[in-house]
């Protein structure tokens, strides 16, 4: 009974000290703010004329050689920051590589988007027929096979894992397509056409 009560009265003192503490943090942030009034005036600050420092013996201020700037980390005699540039610069992409990457991932996203339009199935059959006026021809011989799965479940019931299974039915079946096509020609006089 004694380390229950011991244990309810560390836990007041911290949800206490928590409390005091987040009014406190409450308070300088909501009156903290409130020391700048409505008259304020930022102070001006002036730059000198001339605002850089002179020049060290042995630096000048000309332009440099655009070769000694395109290796400008030669001058530090670092090797392993020299190292570092050279593994940069071997990996680096060329344009027409990067291009290719960007057109990549453009065609991803197209195909990732693919799912959004219509999806048209056809069939196609290439023949050649030899047939009278009027007379049906039958094509045929496109088959098309099928999986099929279908789900029925309980609404809620259905999704609970294990026990799920006793409210939902999982039904798998095959189906077998034929398309045929009837082609019936004719021919048309120009006495017809008239």
């Amino acid at each position: 009974m004694k380390d229950l009560r011991l244990f309810t009265y560390h836990d007041d003192i911290k949800r206490r000290a928590t409390i005091s503490s987040g009014l406190i943090i409450f308070g300088l942030l909501l009156f903290g703010c409130a020391a700048v009034g409505p008259d304020y005036m930022p102070p001006e600050v002036s730059t000198p004329q001339e605002w850089s420092a002179p020049l060290a013996s042995g630096v000048a201020a000309e332009a440099m050689d655009p070769q000694q700037l395109a290796t400008w980390w030669t001058t530090l005699n670092d090797p392993a920051l020299t190292s570092l540039i050279d593994r940069a610069l071997t990996g680096n992409l060329d344009l027409r590589q990067a291009m290719a990457r960007v057109r990549e991932a453009r065609a991803r996203r197209g195909i990732t988007q693919a799912d959004r339009f219509p999806i048209i199935d056809t069939t196609e059959l290439v023949t050649q027929v030899l047939v009278d006026n009027g007379e049906t021809i039958v094509l045929g011989g496109v088959f098309q096979l099928q999986d099929l799965t279908s789900v029925t479940k309980t609404p809620y019931l259905g999704d609970i894992p294990y026990l799920g299974r006793l409210f939902r039915r999982t039904t798998q079946s095959k189906e077998k397509t034929e398309t045929l096509i009837f082609i019936t020609p004719r021919i048309l006089s120009d006495n017809l056409l008239d």
